[in-house]
């Protein structure tokens, strides 16, 4: 009987009855590895098999002595009947590996490779529920458009809340830093300001006072374009895409169809949000939209909806984040 044992992925064997209980002897098996014998479709635990098996430790050669017909046999030596009973064990098991080997070397020199079907691990599957729900934005002209090819991901949130919470409080040192910055523009482009209004006063017709009108007006201009940059960035900041540039790994994705519906698997166990993103260009300027939504229990009995109301930027109590756009 061929018995196989698994431990850290690998398939380990084949081992007679003896060998196993010498490598659980030495330590190298465990009763609590999985095992199965050559043929069987399903592993259980390595104890159970040799109890279900009836595989017991073979006896030592050195027993203890014991009355025989003959007189008191001495420990460590067998008698005849024991002996002719070994010889002719050992005779047998040369010929039946001396049979194997032959076999062996003829499978191989004929192209043939022996099979040996070893059951494989199967991974247990999780019970999972399917989720559907549709992604489309409402104008303000009322119009709804459905948004389709938008990759909807599953995220667990044991991993997510604490990368929101480190991205909230790097938010306010980000914001604290262009504050700062916007301070320091601003002093900067009132005093370019200050020398363009002195420099009004220049002879501009004289070559001197030309040059040094152009100076001031050119670097008030660039102090005043920096300043405005700044406070576009502030208005802007958070976005949707601060949040979602390192986002935690997805356990599953999915794309909405056409008409902007999707479907995904979600597990019965664990609790989870759904994160999207698209975008929509509205004449010469681009919309971006982001959501990042904390599934219900019960959602699956439901569909989801990812639209105008739960947006990053809606201010809706759904979504596990709030941005300015």
């Amino acid at each position: 009987m061929q018995i196989y044992v698994s431990q850290n992925n690998a398939t380990l064997g084949p081992y007679d009855g003896a060998q196993v209980h010498d490598l659980l002897q030495r330590g190298d098996l465990h009763p609590d590895d999985l095992a199965c014998c050559e043929g069987d479709k399903r592993w259980v635990r390595l104890s159970e098999l040799l109890a279900r098996r009836h595989i017991t430790k073979p006896e030592g050669i050195g027993a203890k002595a014991k009355v025989t017909q003959q007189g008191v046999q001495r420990e460590g030596q067998p008698s005849r009947a024991k002996s002719l009973s070994i010889q002719f064990g050992v005779v047998f098991l040369a010929t039946v590996l001396a049979g194997a080997a032959l076999m062996l070397f003829w499978q191989y020199f004929s192209g043939r490779t022996p099979q040996v079907a070893i059951p494989k691990l199967e991974a247990p599957k999780l019970e999972t529920h399917k989720l559907e729900g549709e992604v489309f934005i409402v104008t303000k002209g009322g119009q709804s458009i459905k948004l389709g090819l938008v990759e909807v991901a599953l995220l667990p949130l044991e991993p997510l809340l604490p990368y929101l919470a480190e991205k909230k409080a790097a938010e306010e040192s980000i914001a604290a830093q262009l504050d700062s910055e916007i301070e320091a523009a601003k002093a900067d482009e009132k005093s370019k300001d200050a020398r363009l209004q002195a420099a009004r006063s220049y002879d501009v017709l004289s070559k001197a006072g030309s040059e040094a009108y152009t100076k001031a007006y050119n670097e008030y201009y660039r102090a005043n374009y920096f300043c405005e940059d700044l406070l576009g960035k502030r208005r802007a900041f958070p976005s949707g895409s601060y949040y979602f540039r390192n986002l935690p790994q997805s356990i599953v994705s999915t794309q909405t169809d056409s008409d902007g519906k999707f479907t995904i698997e979600v597990p019965a166990q664990g609790e989870f949000a759904l994160a999207a993103r698209s975008q929509r260009s509205v004449g010469s300027s681009v919309e971006n939209y982001f959501w990042l939504v904390k599934v219900s229990p019960d959602q699956h009995a439901k569909k989801l909806m990812l639209s105008n109301g739960n947006l990053s930027f809606s201010g809706s109590p759904d979504s596990l984040i709030v941005t300015k756009r």
